[in-house]
This record gives C-alpha cells, structure tokens and sequence, in this order.
C-alpha cells in the first residue's frame, strides 16, 4: 500500500508558497491557496476555519476536500483575483456546479449561468447547453425545497 504521504504532489497552478493553507485534492494533489480568501468568499470555508482555528503548529493547515483537481483547479482560478477565468467545459460542468453549492460560492453558480445563457461569445448554443441549464434548475427547486421542506404543514 502506498504511503499517503509520499503519493501526494502538488498543483503546477497553486504551488508551495501561494498560499497559506493547503486543500487536498481526492486525486491527491495539494492546491496551496490562500486561507482569507476562501473565507471571503464562501461561507462554508469562513465557518470550517474559524471553527477548526488551531494555533500553535507550524505546519500550514490541510483541508481533505472531495473534488478532483481539475474542479478544484477550476473552482479557485476562478475565485483567486490574479489568475484568469478557465475556459468552461461540459465534462467537468456538473461538478464544478456542485462544488459551487457545496461551499456557497455563489459568483461561480453565476458565471456559468451566464456561460450558459450564451453570454459568453465564445459558447455556441447546443443541446447540451439545454440539458445543463434544466440541471440547474432543478437543483435550485431542490435547494428552495430544502429550505422550506422542514416547515411544510403536513
């Protein structure tokens, strides 16, 4: 059995030194990104390190995330202010809209919205756009559900 440790390497975009944390990758690559703004831009990031604040360690903290790198890569070249937008693509579409929801980072829900709509001149408008953008639906129905369902009368 691989040791864990030495099976991980790290992202060619976030390398040691970018950042002060490290996100972790379920394909074993370590994002080095920068703690304050994960915790600007997701709710879900500002709870995990305000509530999980350990001092005294010299190691930068280690965040286990569940996404692969290629989402994760997306997610944060997207969210960090010095790198450019990724090109969007179909293949990774579900789960970069997933990690979207998943750590409330609600700028990315609306950049591919926009993608989507075919705001971005670069998109033509295809089927599969189509079938994207009833997904996206759907998951906001079950997101307004979720919200309602605990005071729904019967």
């Amino acid at each position: 059995m691989a040791d864990p440790q030495t099976d991980l390497r790290d992202s060619e975009e976030f390398p040691v030194g970018y950042g002060d944390i490290r996100l972790i990758s379920s394909d074993r690559v370590i994002f080095h990104f920068q703690q304050w703004l994960l915790m600007y831009m997701s709710p879900v990031f500002k709870d995990m390190f305000t509530i999980g604040n350990a001092k005294g360690s010299n190691n930068p903290p280690s965040v286990i995330l569940s996404e692969d790198s290629k989402t994760l890569s997306m997610v944060l070249q997207f969210i960090d202010p010095m790198k450019d937008n990724p090109a969007l693509e179909f293949t990774i579409l579900s789960h970069l809209l997933e990690a979207a929801r998943k750590y409330q980072f609600g700028k990315i829900k609306d950049w591919v919205a926009s993608w989507l709509n075919g705001n971005d001149p670069a998109v033509e408008a295809t089927a599969t756009q189509f079938s994207i953008t009833q997904a996206i639906e759907l998951l906001e129905v079950g997101t307004t559900f979720d919200r309602t369902s605990s005071s729904y009368p019967g």
